[in-house]
């Protein structure tokens, strides 16, 4: 990530205690891409191992998150969702993905293998891309 967007994360996470996560670890990391089967996209992989699963305008998770968010982790919410998801052939990109936030409707966001961030509309079955990397979706959210 850029570093102007670092140190913007970290004010608004110093001044929102509330809502920054702890680091994860490299031991965190390489296993849970390990269990997933994918490789993290760096700019994901750096949130992560900065601040954890945070709150930062649109819930980011991964391990280790903030009181905010719901004790899940990104290998949970993917390996749930790949679950759900499989037996009716649903998202098959979601098998080469990962989940990184929810909408508050309950529609995942992953990273899919290309590093862009996509939505899927659970009720319509219909996805949209909200930002062509990681870092992109969090500049788009993060409040000023």
């Amino acid at each position: 990530m850029k570093a102007e967007l670092i140190t913007r994360l970290r004010r608004f996470l110093a001044q929102h205690k509330l809502f920054g996560g702890q680091p994860a670890t490299e031991a965190q990391l390489a296993g849970a891409e390990q269990g997933l089967g994918v490789r993290f996209e760096a700019d994901y992989r750096q949130f992560m191992a900065l601040f954890g699963g945070s709150y930062v305008g649109v819930p980011v998770y991964g391990f280790n998150n903030c009181a905010m968010l719901p004790d899940t982790t990104v290998v949970g919410l993917t390996l749930d969702l790949r679950a759900a998801y499989r037996p009716q052939d649903r998202w098959p990109v979601l098998e080469r993905s990962y989940v990184v936030s929810m909408t508050g409707s309950g529609d995942p966001i992953i990273i899919n293998a290309q590093g862009l961030v996509v939505v899927f509309y659970h009720d319509c079955e219909q996805e949209d891309v909200l930002a062509a990397t990681f870092q992109e979706l969090i500049e788009q959210n993060l409040p000023d």
